[in-house]
């Protein structure tokens, strides 16, 4: 809306002085004490090389490297994909509609988490992202694209997040923040090329239904490796 009024320029000017504004006072009270060691644990004593023999790191990694993969193609395709059917500002509507059920969607999984079901609930969350997925890939509706921007939406937030509850059950204290750290690494280098690669199906195929069919895919995918943990 304020592209259509103010022009992209002063729209992207104003948004930028805004996420200053707002996170610059939140980071400075809520974040200036560094991360550390927590109390009683002593430092990691495990490698880089030790966490990518772990059947479990592995799984993890892969599993939310993929789901990540798949998340940020579609969030970067989704106008485009939509715009066609519901006009660029309907598109732009779905997409704030997918943040909303994000928040959501963190609510509504945090109250399934328990210790010892982290990683099923981590592939109800892939599973549910999938169906969304696979609504927005065959849908021409706007009804039927709007139920999978929701149920897409619902999982958005839940990549990020569950990664580090699942280590922090299944790691040892002092090694929890490696394999964070580690993880992120990964997953950042493959979902850098999400775009791309979604772009170029897209091209390659002339329509987004083997391109988001593929985000599809990946998503199933990710709710099975989820579950492979170490013997």
């Amino acid at each position: 809306m304020a592209i259509g009024r103010f022009g992209f320029a002063t729209t992207a000017v104003f948004m930028g002085i805004t996420v200053l504004a707002v996170l610059w006072p939140v980071s400075t009270r809520y974040l200036r004490v560094g991360p550390g060691v927590a109390v009683g644990a002593s430092p990691s004593t495990l490698t880089n090389a030790a966490l990518l023999r772990d059947r479990s790191f592995l799984a993890i990694s892969a599993a939310f490297a993929l789901g990540l993969f798949a998340q940020v193609g579609l969030l970067a395709h989704l106008v485009t994909r939509l715009a066609p059917v519901v006009d660029a500002d309907g598109a732009a509507l779905a997409v704030s509609l997918v943040t909303v059920c994000a928040v959501l969607g963190r609510s509504l999984f945090r109250r399934l988490l328990r210790d010892d079901n982290r990683r099923r609930v981590a592939a109800l969350n892939f599973l549910v992202q999938a169906v969304g997925t696979t609504l927005l890939t065959v849908a021409s509706s706007t009804l039927a694209l709007a139920s999978g921007c929701v149920l897409f939406g619902l999982g958005v937030g839940n990549l990020v997040s569950l990664p580090p509850l699942i280590m922090q059950k299944e790691f040892a204290v002092s090694d929890v923040g490696k394999a964070v750290a580690l993880m992120v690494a990964i997953t950042s280098a493959v979902l850098a090329f999400a775009p791309a690669v979604l772009g170029a199906v897209r091209d390659i195929a002339s329509g987004y239904v083997w391109s988001f069919g593929l985000a599809a895919a990946i998503q199933f995918a990710s709710a099975g490796i989820i579950l492979i943990r170490r013997a």
